[in-house]
């Protein structure tokens, strides 16, 4: 009778064990994890979201009034070369409605990287927007290599950060 007891005790604490240790797994894996899978999916709904977060901080800036008669992208160039001495232009967004301003996307000669938008009827600049400071090229930063770049010196950190959460989230899973 006590043969039978302590084969039953046996297989119920290894039972236990492995439990305990598959569970532990899971908890540590979950630890790990579960904060830059939090942090990747809020900025990639940030960068997803751009064209609406854009809209909603700088409207100002890209509503303008119809154009009766559009200048062309050379004189609307001017107008921000005026603004922006210096600065070489190296992306032009055309507008998509009749109240749309012109984006270009610009680099000053102190090497900042502006988008800035142009009254296509008067050539003005209506505002503009520093891309590295801009909460979705933040939000892009974030998602792609968790900014590492800024305070590591290297994006390969967060790329590697971002392959070991991987490999954590399939042990999360499975377990």
């Amino acid at each position: 009778m006590s043969a039978t007891s302590v084969s039953t005790t046996d297989a119920s604490t290894a039972g236990t064990g492995l439990y305990r240790m598959v569970w532990r797994w899971h908890f540590f894996a979950g630890l790990l994890s579960i904060p830059i899978i939090v942090l990747l999916c809020i900025s990639g709904l940030v960068w997803r979201m751009r064209p609406e977060i854009t809209w909603l901080l700088h409207r100002d800036a890209m509503k303008v009034e119809a154009p009766t008669k559009p200048l062309s992208y050379g004189q609307q160039l001017e107008g921000v070369a005026k603004r922006y001495p210096g600065s070489a232009p190296y992306q032009l967004g055309t507008p998509t409605t009749p109240t749309s301003a012109t984006l270009v996307n610009i680099t000053t000669k102190e090497g900042k990287d502006l988008s800035v938008w142009v009254d296509p009827s008067t050539g003005n600049v209506t505002g503009s927007r520093n891309n590295g400071t801009d909460v979705t090229a933040i939000s892009l930063k974030l998602h792609g290599s968790l900014m590492t770049g800024s305070w590591l010196g290297k994006d390969k950190w967060g790329d590697r950060a971002i392959e070991i959460v991987a490999g954590w989230t399939i042990l999360l899973l499975v377990t």
